[in-house]
């Protein structure tokens, strides 16, 4: 699927290319530090496992979007002008300080042992919501060239509904992805007390989407239309 040529261009996509690059690979050794100096384990199995998927997924993540949409990682790499005040902090919490927070729960989980052993099954599911997650993000930033880090009316860069791919069935298929990985994250590195982080990150998500949704229902042209056939924000035939 095309991009616009409005986005092909935008933002100096070389040096968005190269902040994505940058800030990746900082915010990849911060979650190896983490999850490694946490658990107090080096050789922890899961950890492991779960940064080498992690580093894997951020550098097709870049590749594709390098090739599909270079603008859009300008856009998600540098400063946003414009961002609604509100949307700043929830931005804040659910992208970054809420993921630490996982991150460092599931390390001293580890630690100290505060969750039995959750067995093949949850990891195999926690595995599969992992991939599902973040196919799911993946597609809808791929469909969607105007997938900021953060609320803004995109003028500068001719945004327009997007009801194509996952849109097709919610109206935040970013967010419900993302929700997915991390509750992927807690049962893969087995942490019951991860559920505890992942359920406060749902809760801010729920409260963010919905007013992003009162945001967009006023600012952009068509979102109105489009809510009314897309009726669900997150899970389809729930909410």
């Amino acid at each position: 699927m095309s991009v616009p040529a409005v986005m092909r261009g935008a933002a100096q996509p070389s040096r968005g290319i190269r902040l994505w690059a940058g800030k990746n690979l900082v915010y990849l050794g911060l979650v190896a530090l983490v999850l490694l100096a946490g658990s107090g384990r080096s050789g922890w199995p899961a950890g492991w496992g779960y940064l080498v998927f992690l580093a894997v997924y951020l550098t097709a993540l870049g590749a594709l979007l390098a090739r599909r949409n270079p603008g859009l990682l300008a856009e998600r790499s540098g400063v946003q002008e414009g961002a609604e005040s509100w949307d700043v902090p929830l931005a804040s919490l659910s992208a970054v300080w809420l993921p630490l927070g996982l991150y460092v729960v599931v390390a001293l989980d580890e630690r100290y042992g505060w969750s039995p052993g959750l067995g093949a099954v949850a990891f195999t599911a926690g595995a599969v919501l992992l991939v599902g997650g973040t196919v799911l993000s993946t597609w809808a930033m791929l469909v969607n060239g105007w997938f900021s880090a953060v609320v803004r009316l995109q003028s500068d860069r001719g945004q327009v509904v997007v009801d194509r791919g996952p849109y097709r069935f919610v109206r935040h298929p970013g967010y419900a992805g993302s929700l997915l990985l991390y509750l992927g994250v807690a049962l893969v590195l087995g942490s019951l007390w991860g559920l505890v982080v992942v359920a406060l990150l749902a809760g801010l998500l729920a409260l963010r989407t919905a007013r992003e949704d009162r945001f967009l229902r006023t600012r952009l042209a068509g979102y109105p239309e489009y809510a009314a056939r897309v009726r669900f924000r997150l899970i389809p035939f729930v909410w």
